[in-house]
């Protein structure tokens, strides 16, 4: 056996190690983002749902609605995703993507827990600028 051999050897089972090393930690990173659920809560109490610029109408979300954490923010505001099922589809406009959006346009809109002096937002008439919850009697 010669030395230029043995080195050759040993340079590939360090080699092998070293691939299978990284695709083991490339697997176990994958499986751990894959895994990784997303948080979520179920809102205690209906939730006001602010309007769009130049809407002054506000809406609600009903309580037990499931939100699904997306991303913290540093000026201290989260934003969180809801999913609906819809039957058909809604009137609607589309957006289109510009190349300011680069490629993802995201418009929420801004969450937040009623005033303690407001009106109760579970009524059937919902509340001061509310409308009445869907399949609610006026």
């Amino acid at each position: 056996m010669t030395k230029g051999s043995a080195l050759g050897r040993l340079f590939r089972r360090g080699c092998f190690a070293v691939l299978f090393t990284a695709l083991g930690a490339g697997l176990g990173i994958g499986l751990e983002h894959y895994l990784d659920r997303p948080k979520r809560l179920a809102t205690r109490q209906a939730l006001v749902i602010d309007g769009r610029p130049g809407d002054d109408r506000t809406y609600r979300l009903p309580p037990g609605t499931v939100l699904y954490f997306d991303r913290a923010f540093p000026e201290g505001h989260v934003r969180y995703r809801a999913y609906f099922y819809y039957r058909g589809e809604p009137e609607h406009d589309r957006l289109p993507l510009e190349a300011k959006h680069r490629g993802l346009l995201i418009v929420p809109a801004w969450l937040s827990a009623p005033e303690p002096d407001a009106p109760s937002l579970s009524s059937a008439g919902g509340g001061a600028g509310l409308p009445a919850p869907v399949g609610a009697e006026r």
